[in-house]
Formats: structure tokens, sequence, C-alpha cells
């Protein structure tokens, strides 16, 4: 990946990042979106094997869901991500692929947040280390001086740039 490239990802994350922070706490929206995606982190092993804890799960909103999607919904002020595995007239019933058992409320439309289109795994680790203030420093830190350390062939080197 290119210098330029890496570059404009930097900058598209960091708006995306404003922008979710602007919505969440001038708008006071639980859960912002962008062009209908959103995005949450795995806390529980409901889902393993097809979703683990601490994956990344990109959702996008839509207008029908069939038998045997994967949803994020709100259940109190958390979010649910199960699949649907039948619908009734109070809403559809949903389990965690790892669970036993459905789950005992259905899931009515407007507790919906969407359907799960992506899973990226893993990047949850990532993304707590950095809204974590050790994280949120040692970036900034690293990217506002331009201090960066790289490792060639088992050389290791320490760039300082010329001021």
């Amino acid at each position: 990946m290119g210098k330029l490239t890496l570059l404009l990802f930097m900058i598209s994350v960091i708006i995306c990042n404003l922008y979710f922070l602007v919505e969440k706490l001038v708008y006071k929206e639980n859960h912002p979106s962008i062009f209908g995606y959103s995005i949450a982190v795995v806390v529980s092993g409901s889902m393993a094997d097809a979703i683990n804890i601490d994956d990344l799960v990109v959702i996008h909103q839509d207008d029908h869901y069939d038998m045997g999607d994967i949803i994020t919904y709100e259940s109190g002020k958390s979010l649910v991500t199960h699949r649907i595995v039948g619908k009734t007239t109070e809403g559809f019933q949903t389990r965690g692929d790892a669970n036993n058992i459905a789950d005992i409320n259905p899931v009515k439309e407007d507790q919906i947040l969407g359907k799960v289109v992506k899973v990226v795994p893993g990047v949850g680790k990532v993304l707590y280390f950095f809204q974590s203030p050790f994280g949120v420093s040692g970036s900034m830190g690293r990217y506002s001086t331009g201090i960066h350390y790289t490792d060639h062939a088992g050389i290791s080197t320490l760039e300082i740039p010329d001021l």
C-alpha cells in the first residue's frame, strides 16, 4: 500500500469517526450510520463460529429480512446480533448459532438496525485500543511528530524528520 493510499485511508477513517462522534454527542443518535451502513463489535460468543468475540460486523439497513439472515437489533440498551430462525405475528424469532434455544422475546421490525453484510475477524481489539487514552495519544503523537519505527531485514531504525 502506497503512502498516498495510506494517508487517504487514514483521513477517511478520521472523517468517519468525527461524523459518528458528532451524531452521538450532538444529535444523540445511539447507532449512527453512513449511507445506511453502521458497525458494531461483537462482545459475546453466541454466534460462534460464524461470528466470534471481537469481530467487527458491518450492518446495512434493509426493508426486508428473511429466514437465515443475521441481523443486529436493539434489546434494551444493548445490541444483539443473531440469526432469524422464524417469524410470528409478533415479530422475528432469533437465535444465536451457538445457543441451544431461540431467544425468548420476538424482535419487532423497529428494533432492527440491519442485516450483517460483512464480518471482519478480530478488528474489535484494534478499535478498542484506539478508543483507549493510550491508543489515542499514541497514534496522535506518532502522526503529529512524523516519528516512526521501521524494521528492514532485521535492522531496526527510528526515523525522525528534519526540523
